[in-house]
């Protein structure tokens, strides 16, 4: 009787209770009308409901209710009417589209967020006249392009103050990170040059070493050269 008189609530009840028994009353092969037609009403009020949400832009409960919605058709091999299974393809659409969109500016705010705590951290450390090595100064340049490449990627709006704190920053980053570079490069050419010079400083004693061991050598011979003509004039 609920089902012919399209008593929408009764319909509910019911299901629930014809749901809640220990068995499966329903096969979705049966022969019978009027569990799938019970169904289908079902089916239409969620469609109801969600589309009442979807006008209020609650896009969360648009997807709970038409995933009940798809449950209710694996579960009992129900068949939509052409105009319920378009509406039902029209509210997931919105609401898979309103869930994408939601966690992508979800994700861009927290990077916002993350490079404004960045940004923030790099300029105490300006202020506390922190000196950090160059390694860790191009760690953290590269860290903050790499999270504002995302930012732009998405294309999402950033506020004017921090961009105009990115650019500020970030140049004062690179100066220093050029500077240590050029200091670095400088520190190294004067060691080649003090090891150069210590290399020829050196090579200037080994061969005045070697000189004086090859004059050494030729007085050795001249004296034994003396010693054979003396006893030759002794004979």
């Amino acid at each position: 009787p609920a089902v012919k008189e399209g008593n929408i609530q009764e319909v509910l009840r019911l299901s629930d209770e014809v749901e809640a028994l220990p068995f499966k009353a329903f096969q979705p092969d049966s022969t019978g009308t009027v569990w799938p037609s019970a169904q289908g009403m079902r089916c239409g009020k969620l469609l109801a409901d969600a589309e009442e949400c979807r006008n209020s832009d609650d896009w969360e409960k648009v997807l709970l209710l038409t995933g009940s919605v798809n449950d209710l058709i694996t579960q009992y091999g129900l068949t939509l009417p052409a105009d319920m299974a378009g509406q039902l393809d029209r509210l997931k659409g919105w609401a898979v589209a309103e869930k994408q969109e939601y966690e992508e500016q979800k994700k861009h705010d927290s990077l916002v967020s993350e490079v404004g705590h960045l940004l923030q951290k790099s300029e105490e450390n300006q202020t506390a006249s922190i000196n950090p090595d160059l390694a860790s100064q191009k760690m953290e340049l590269q860290t903050l392009a790499g999270k504002w490449r995302e930012i732009e990627e998405s294309g999402r709006s950033v506020s004017e103050d921090l961009q105009d704190q990115y650019g500020r920053d970030t140049t004062l980053l690179r100066g220093q990170v050029g500077r240590k570079h050029r200091i670095r490069r400088n520190i190294l050419a004067l060691t080649a040059v003090v090891l150069l010079a210590l290399a020829g400083v050196a090579g200037f004693f080994i061969l005045e070493a070697q000189k004086a061991g090859s004059l050494a050598g030729q007085l050795v011979m001249l004296m034994e050269e003396r010693k054979v003509r003396a006893s030759e004039s002794l004979a």
